[in-house]
């Protein structure tokens, strides 16, 4: 179930005008959980073999400099795909893509009346040059703008990102140097 704040978001994509309801707080709260525990085994992953401290374990530091990166990777995306099943993919999309009007602009220029869309899908069958703007506004709007608002969430991806950022760097790296 999805509950709506009162505050709308408008933008443009492509000549046409998407407006939406913002989500609540409570719904906002709820999917962040969700996600937030689909992506944690990944993360903690990472955090062990940074943190590893046995000599038979490597660290994610020796890792990322070493061959056994695409471990690493493996390990991280196999645990988010465990993690992040279809359903709450589906749910999360319709989430993002739900309480949508659009309009588009006129001959004379202006904009039309905006229109209710009621079904997503065959919104997107006709306007699919629009799908990836408008459910990434949506996310930006509906969760990163709301987390990256709060002090706790936003210094814990500060922490993530020193991780994640130096094994991107090598990954991109490695990808270089084996021509992939």
């Amino acid at each position: 179930m999805i509950k709506l704040s009162k505050n709308q978001e408008e933008f443009t994509v492509n000549g046409r005008e998407y407006r939406t309801k913002k989500w609540s707080t409570i719904t906002t709260m709820l999917e962040g959980k969700k996600l937030l525990l689909a992506l944690a085994p990944s993360f903690t992953t990472m955090a062990d073999m940074k943190l590893a401290t046995s000599k038979d374990e490597p660290t994610l530091d020796e890792i990322v400099e070493g061959s056994d990166i695409e471990f690493l990777l493996t390990g991280a995306i196999s645990q988010l795909s465990a993690n992040f099943s279809d359903e709450h993919f589906e749910s999360l999309c319709e989430k993002l893509l739900s309480n949508f009007d659009y309009r588009e602009r006129r001959e004379d220029g202006e904009f039309g009346d905006y229109e209710k869309i009621t079904d997503w899908s065959e919104h997107f069958d006709e306007y699919g040059e629009d799908f990836e703007q408008v459910i990434v506004k949506s996310a930006k709007v509906n969760l990163y703008d709301f987390f990256m608002k709060q002090a706790t969430v936003r210094s814990s991806i500060e922490k993530v990102l020193t991780v994640v950022k130096p094994l991107a760097t090598q990954i991109e790296k490695n990808l270089n140097v084996d021509g992939n």
